[in-house]
């Protein structure tokens, strides 16, 4: 286990940022590492040669880090694990480190105390989130949001939604409640609601436009100017 070095410019009593607060403390010039309460480990970690090859999940299993797979696989599932500077997901829980890769396990993390609801999939359909009011969906270009009276034997999200909650034990009169929709040909999340209140609250956000959505289009070219706004009729 090789310590990170630290820039001289940042060498003070303490290193304050999202990484490093209450996470670290420096002595003079030698850096220590505050080890965590709950699993007494050091903060970050510099892959070695002899490590090369490991994947992350055992990696942070050994005695000298996280001290078992349980709490490694814990710790990546609740969003404190940092490969490289990103947030691992759990699809890269069995990714082969690299000699030089850099992890850090940020155990106090706010936000991280309960596991994240993992991604399930409905055919090519993603849920992204869900409770007992609303439920986000990740719709795949080509796919409608909700069916269209002119074109009812096209596949939705809707549909596939409707059987999804049959699926669940919500009964056959169960159904989703739209809230917001997007073009068919657009790839992005859209919110459904499981119940008329929940409907009415989400569409009222969106009426007011709390929500905030951000678009991403594929150019052709360079843009010139590189950025600015451009108005014009949708249809």
């Amino acid at each position: 286990m090789s310590p990170i070095p630290l820039p001289e410019s940042r060498r003070t009593n303490q290193v304050r940022g999202p990484l490093f607060s209450s996470e670290r403390r420096l002595l003079g010039k030698r850096q220590q590492f505050v080890r965590d309460r709950s699993t007494a480990v050091p903060f970050a970690w510099i892959v070695s040669a002899s490590e090369a090859g490991l994947r992350l999940d055992k990696y942070l299993a050994s005695e000298a880090r996280l001290g078992s797979r349980a709490k490694a696989i814990g710790a990546i599932e609740r969003g404190k694990v940092f490969l490289n500077g990103e947030e691992a997901s759990m699809s890269e829980a069995s990714r082969r480190l690299s000699a030089g890769d850099t992890v850090r396990a940020w155990m106090d993390r706010p936000g991280t105390s309960k596991p994240r609801p993992r991604v399930r999939a409905l055919g090519d359909l993603q849920i992204l989130y869900e409770d007992d009011d609303l439920l986000v969906v990740n719709k795949p270009a080509g796919l409608l949001a909700v069916p269209l009276e002119r074109r009812v034997e096209a596949p939705s999200v809707y549909d596939r939604l409707e059987d999804h909650f049959r699926d669940r034990g919500h009964g056959r009169r169960a159904r989703p409640f739209v809230v917001h929709r997007i073009d068919r040909d657009t790839s992005g999340l859209v919110v459904f609601a499981k119940h008329a209140a929940a409907q009415a609250a989400l569409k009222e956000q969106f009426r007011r436009r709390e929500p905030e959505r951000v678009y991403w289009a594929v150019v052709y070219g360079h843009p010139d100017p590189p950025q600015g706004t451009w108005r014009d009729h949708l249809t």
